[in-house]
């Protein structure tokens, strides 16, 4: 019954900002910063997904650093994008456009800009399995 636009933040502060709707698109709430959320301004990825018994999640990825375009994390919310206390660092290093994708095996999945020197010297397609979101 809710939308969420989630977005880049070109206001200096360097979270993610987030808007709502209750009526399908028509109207929209201010944009908030999420703190939850660091990013260095850069495309992120936001997936609905089934969880491992079938609930309504969200999935997030993106270089989740409030500076440089690295640590290439990938959220877990249970709760509608309000919190988001699962996650995984995919890598740590530079990194920057990333998308995700539930596989047909039911597994998340993210490709993503990965490097060493730059986050554009390679694309990785990483298979994520549910149980790593806990083993943290």
């Amino acid at each position: 019954g809710e939308l969420l636009l989630n977005m880049r933040n070109y206001t200096g502060s360097r979270i993610r900002q987030v808007a709502r709707s209750k009526d399908g698109g028509l109207h929209w709430s201010s944009p908030e910063g999420d703190p939850s959320l660091p990013e260095p301004v850069c495309q992120a990825s936001l997936l609905s997904v089934a969880g491992p018994s079938g609930e309504q999640w969200l999935a997030f990825s993106n270089p989740a650093d409030a500076g440089l375009r690295v640590r290439m994390t990938v959220r877990i919310s249970k709760d509608g994008g309000h919190t988001w206390p699962q996650k995984l660092l995919l890598h740590e290093g530079p990194a920057a456009y990333s998308n995700l994708v539930m596989l047909a095996n039911g597994n998340l999945a993210c490709l993503f800009e990965s490097g060493e020197q730059s986050a554009y010297e390679n694309i990785v397609f990483r298979e994520i399995f549910w149980e790593e979101f806990w083993d943290e």
